[in-house]
């Protein structure tokens, strides 16, 4: 059994219309939804082999407030991919790797948990900023990963509003 959580990056910052985009930071309801997010994978007990993350600023600082102690590998190609890209990418993951989490963009990181779901499993209802879904997937190696055949465990949002 494979575990694969999916993470859509936190809230990034509009606040310079110039900058890059693959330079935006968190914006501070980013910041407080990355640690909301921090605090479930704590919660459910979510300890991931390996992070597989997208080099943008948002992505890497999401990654970096959830405060894991785990290899990390911030991965340009990753950047704004499409679910083809990171199915591929789990593809090619070491098979010592048990549970992966994969910080990214939409649309792709959406598209990736429709590509793995089984079609009779409740459809994806959005990713929004800080969504984070679980699947588990029965495949002996990585390589074996197919499309449809991932069961959920999980679907957790993280608005990072302010506590009144």
């Amino acid at each position: 059994m494979r575990n694969v959580y999916l993470l859509r990056h936190a809230k990034s910052s509009w606040t310079d219309p110039n900058m890059d985009d693959h330079d935006r930071p968190l914006n501070a309801r980013g910041r407080r939804s990355a640690a909301e997010v921090a605090e479930t994978l704590r919660r459910k007990k979510i300890h991931p082999d390996l992070v597989l993350v997208s080099s943008a600023e948002r992505t890497t600082e999401t990654v970096e407030r959830l405060g894991l102690d785990v290899e990390v590998s911030s991965e340009r190609r990753l950047y704004l991919a499409d679910a083809k890209k990171l199915l591929n990418r789990l593809r090619v993951l070491p098979d010592n790797v048990n549970t992966v989490l994969v910080v990214g963009h939409n649309p792709g990181i959406e598209q990736l948990v429709v590509a793995l779901s089984r079609p009779e499993d409740k459809p994806l209802e959005g990713m929004p900023t800080a969504a984070l879904v679980g699947l588990t997937v029965d495949a002996a190696t990585w390589s074996n990963l197919e499309e449809h055949t991932a069961t959920p465990v999980g679907r957790w949002l993280h608005a990072g509003e302010k506590k009144k």
